[in-house]
């Protein structure tokens, strides 16, 4: 059974048992660029998302790129090798709850809202000395160890009267 089509000319095998079949290392070939080519594209291709800006680490070449300015917004192709890491760059809050003790010894129980905004210019350093975790290994131990020292200062009623005092001008 042969069907054959003829296209300007010349013809073409559709099924047919005589047609040349490619040999069966050049097909499995074929399929391994395939895949590479995919994995290739997939690990070069980066998306920075609005109010995102990517730290380049070259594997090959140096390391964190420091003195450049860090990747803007939108897509980028880089080396499959490189990796770029992606920080939110606008301003964030964050709601800790804590119990710290006052100057005579009891405990205080605190609410403490901090604004933060990583410097845009300076996250290839911030990622090369604090990394991707700062907000947990730098920020929020220090804004822990600032309420505790200023907190122990004062009595809870010191404490109550100056909040009264504070609020009093705002009304």
């Amino acid at each position: 059974f042969e069907i054959r089509l003829r296209l300007v000319g010349s013809e073409m095998c559709i099924r047919d048992s005589s047609c040349p079949v490619l040999p069966t290392y050049i097909r499995s070939l074929i399929i391994l660029m395939s895949i590479l080519l995919i994995v290739f594209i997939s690990r070069s291709s980066v998306n920075i998302g609005y109010g995102e800006a990517g730290v380049l680490f070259k594997t090959l070449g140096g390391g964190v790129e420091v003195e450049k300015p860090p990747k803007g917004e939108g897509f980028r192709i880089i080396a499959p090798w490189n990796r770029i890491f992606i920080y939110d760059v606008k301003q964030q809050e964050v709601l800790e709850s804590m119990q710290v003790l006052s100057s005579n010894g009891l405990e205080i129980s605190l609410d403490v809202s901090m604004l933060y905004q990583p410097n845009y210019d300076s996250l290839g350093l911030l990622h090369k000395t604090k990394g991707v975790n700062y907000l947990n290994t730098v920020l929020l131990p220090t804004v822990r160890a600032v309420a505790r020292s200023v907190v122990g200062r004062y009595t809870p009623e010191q404490l109550y009267l100056s909040l009264i005092h504070i609020s009093e001008p705002t009304r």
